[in-house]
């Protein structure tokens, strides 16, 4: 099946990775050229309080995911120019060609939400449910933020609550873990983060978290575009 490889346009939000990590960072794309895209210093949560900005070099290699209308296009870029006291902005190589193009069902939405998960206990014990955050949700599953490591293939209790209008939507889920990382950190302990796929999710259920998703995500991208407008005034 062939796939048509969608326009990159300016005020798109980006995924950025460093090859030695694996923690995603986020970035919107400022402007774009024949040669590069211009994207903000790309960032991730490490906690609900805690903000980490990606430091990167000239000449770094970074692995690049953009999210497109029912698609995620996958590939490699090299870091062509860095923020200085002239310019906020970092400028990365165009792709020369895409790694991967992967067909999405969901919108995906970066997310802090309160959560509790239960591993499945053994017959005749009770569930232990265990405190995590979200970093992102779809109708299809969430990435989470735990206090251990979860292997690939283990079944999960999810608990948590969207905050809908004029009221609260309560989920029970059975969920999947998809994939597993740890987090380098530097301070005690260790966090990892996880992606978990919804097993048995109903189908007003579904379309409670894809209205909920959609919406949001439609005046973060408003406010986004409104704030780089007034920012250029």
């Amino acid at each position: 099946m062939t796939y048509k490889t969608p326009k990159i346009d300016s005020s798109q939000k980006i995924y950025v990775y460093r090859e030695s990590e694996n923690n995603e960072y986020t970035s919107y794309i400022k402007r774009v050229d024949k040669h590069a895209l211009y994207i903000y210093a790309p960032f991730c949560w490490q906690s609900r309080n805690k903000l980490k900005t990606l430091r990167l070099k000239e000449g770094e290699k970074i692995n690049v995911h953009l999210p497109a209308p029912g698609q995620l296009m996958k590939f490699t870029s090299t870091v062509l120019s860095t923020a200085d006291t002239r310019s906020t902005l970092i400028g990365i190589s165009f792709p020369e060609h895409l790694d991967e193009i992967e067909m999405r069902k969901y919108n995906r939405l970066s997310k802090v939400l309160k959560t509790q998960y239960a591993l499945i206990p053994d017959p005749g014990e009770d569930y232990e449910f265990k405190k995590a955050e979200s970093i992102n949700i779809s109708a299809g599953g969430m990435k989470l933020l735990v206090p251990e490591l979860i292997k690939p293939g283990s079944q999960m209790v999810l608990q948590f609550i969207l905050p809908m209008e004029n009221k609260y939507s309560k989920f029970r889920l059975l969920s999947r873990v998809k994939r597993s990382n740890r987090v380098p950190q530097n301070t005690a302990g260790e966090i990892f983060h996880i992606g978990v796929e919804f097993a048995n999710i109903r189908k007003e259920e579904l379309d409670i978290i894809v209205n909920y998703t959609n919406t949001r995500k439609f005046m973060s991208n408003l406010i986004s575009m409104l704030t780089q407008k007034a920012g250029e005034e």
